[in-house]
């Protein structure tokens, strides 16, 4: 028997709803499908029944793992019963059970006529580096050293990609995973068409948003920011190379051969449309 409510913590105390005989149906248009099913449950629970199954959402139990979801439900007495009139001045009938609609739609249509997967953009970014003093002098190349406090500063020019995502069931678990990491193989954007060498973009903390309404589709969205340096962020301005340039360094207590990498790797595909 297939299941039909998302668990919950605690548990949500509801008994299943049971599938009625004859009660299943499909359509069909150019762009859109849609299933549609007929529960039983009890009448004191109907509507805490429909918001389990939309909030969750629940996913059609035939086909599981297509992306399959509950994305609205109707109610209505059930067929046959005499309902007693209940409520201050017996202003409204109650009844036992209740004949639950549930429409489930693939999660590629459940936005609307054109739903958004995913969108891209380059924002522009700016960090702040001060060069140490040692190497630079006042006047001519035999002039006067600089001061520690005449350092020259350098601002690196760069920018963040931009991904966010819409219409998420769950929360990945790469949102956690990520954080801090820099891409291990080389990464390209699906609609810009960039493509961003090994270790130069930085996965910044996630922002997560999610609007829960009745008989919405509830589900999140996950804008995530990844920092692009062009030299890598795993090498160091040094300026003592000829010329000053970003390298790699190497730890004392690593094989000699080691590149030191002061940002650990990642595979960033699962994060990227």
């Amino acid at each position: 028997m297939p299941t039909w409510l998302t668990p919950t913590s605690p548990d949500h105390g509801l008994d299943e709803p049971v599938e009625m005989h004859l009660g299943q149906s499909d359509s069909f248009s150019d762009d859109a499908f849609e299933t549609t099913v007929q529960l039983k449950c009890r009448w004191d629970q109907k509507i805490a029944v429909m918001n389990n199954m939309l909030i969750g959402p629940s996913e059609w139990p035939y086909l599981p793992g297509q992306g399959i979801y509950a994305s609205r439900a109707s109610s209505v007495p059930f067929p046959g019963e005499t309902g007693t009139r209940s409520g201050a001045a017996n202003q409204f009938y109650t009844y036992d059970f209740a004949l639950v609609t549930v429409a489930f739609e693939p999660l590629s249509i459940s936005g609307g006529e054109n739903p958004t997967f995913f969108s891209e953009s380059i924002e522009p970014s700016a960090e702040f580096i001060t060069i140490p003093h040692t190497k630079f002098v006042w006047g001519t190349g035999i002039g006067t050293d600089l001061k520690p406090e005449e350092a020259p500063g350098k601002v690196l020019i760069g920018f963040d990609y931009v991904v966010t995502l819409f219409n998420v069931v769950s929360v990945p678990s790469w949102v956690l995973t990520l954080v801090g990491c820099c891409n291990s193989a080389a990464v390209t954007s699906p609609s810009l068409g960039f493509t961003f060498p090994l270790q130069t973009l930085l996965f910044n903390p996630p922002k997560i948003s999610r609007t829960v309404a009745l008989g919405g589709s509830n589900r999140y969205q996950i804008s995530t920011r990844y920092t692009y340096r062009r030299d890598g962020w795993n090498k160091f301005w040094r300026a003592e190379s000829n010329p000053p340039a970003f390298e790699s360094m190497y730890h004392k207590d690593l094989p000699g051969d080691v590149i030191y990498l002061n940002y650990p790797t990642a595979d960033f595909s699962g994060a990227i449309p």
